[in-house]
């Protein structure tokens, strides 16, 4: 029997095969397959020369636009809170230019990522309560057994709904494989194939330099589109991922009033405490939000499982 680990889809969150190609709940491409034609690195090189300088950032993983990561975003975190949503709407004033589908997509991975971390506190809180199932108290103490068992309730209810939950996401998603960000890279790593072997072949004499320059011409424009789109949709992605930084940062600093506030008696322990859970719980979404778009803002062969 062939031997497999359990790792996590960097997409969705879920636990998959690392055999496994397309991740079987959220459809995104795990593995890079095997190329049809086997190249060299040296060929890989010099078809980067040929492509332009612009091509070869793409595919090594410093693009054209890798310092849009540093995207300015005023930082909203060490002003005070009258200013900030002034602030806030001023540093969102650039548009995010996405397709609404692909938003929809992205959204719905970020969504699952949330879940999938809620899934895996319950966990770990569900662990602890069999343990205490298990207990001499819980099978001698009555009053202790009934809270207990009133506890696994909510926690059951509580699993129910995040599956539930989960499932209606998850067919915002479509048909697996269909996302348009990697469906561009394959397109991408095909014609670069196919420019590969058309030059041996030319090399060998067994093309003529006519149809050579031709279809060179037609694999070449095929990936420059493909590339072009590509990094449209990455540098937008990478704008996505400053306005969440922005927002995170905003989170941090009303955290950081809300202890001044409650050190300088404004508000109690119990009020302090209830708003601390909340922002961290909002500080904790925003993380796993940006480990999906910072996916999507680098070039695969970086995120490849």
């Amino acid at each position: 029997m062939a031997k497999y680990q359990e790792i996590q889809c960097p997409f969705c969150g879920r636990m998959v095969r690392n055999t496994d190609k397309f991740c079987i709940f959220c459809g995104s491409k795990l593995q890079k397959s095997e190329p049809k034609i086997k190249y060299s690195a040296e060929e890989r090189d010099e078809l980067d020369k040929e492509l332009g300088s612009s091509n070869s950032n793409v595919i090594k993983g410093s693009s054209s636009s890798s310092n849009l990561s540093e995207f300015q975003v005023k930082d909203i975190s060490k002003i005070g809170e009258k200013d900030q949503n002034k602030a806030k709407t001023e540093s969102f004033q650039t548009k995010i230019d996405l397709p609404q589908n692909i938003v929809e997509q992205l959204e719905a991975k970020m969504e699952l990522a949330v879940i999938e971390s809620k899934k895996k506190k319950l966990k770990t809180k569900l662990q602890d309560l069999k343990e205490e199932l298990d207990s001499f108290r819980f099978e001698n103490d009555i009053d202790y057994a009934k809270k207990m068992n009133a506890k696994f309730q909510a926690f059951k209810s509580i699993k129910d709904e995040l599956l539930s939950k989960e499932e209606e996401i998850r067919q915002k998603l479509g048909p697996k494989g269909q996302f348009r960000m990697d469906e561009l890279e394959d397109q991408m790593e095909i014609q670069r194939e196919q420019l590969i072997e058309l030059k041996r072949q030319y090399k060998r004499r067994k093309v003529k330099k006519e149809i050579y320059e031709q279809l060179k011409l037609e694999y070449s424009s095929e990936y420059r589109k493909c590339e072009e789109e590509l990094q449209e949709l990455r540098d937008n992605v990478i704008i996505w991922i400053s306005k969440e930084k922005a927002e995170k940062k905003r989170l941090r600093n009303k955290l950081q009033m809300i202890q001044a506030r409650f050190k300088a008696r404004e508000i109690d322990e119990n009020e302090y405490n209830e708003q601390k859970k909340k922002i961290e719980k909002d500080i904790e979404n925003k993380e796993d939000r940006l480990k999906i778009l910072n996916n999507y803002a680098q070039p695969r062969k970086s995120r490849w499982i």
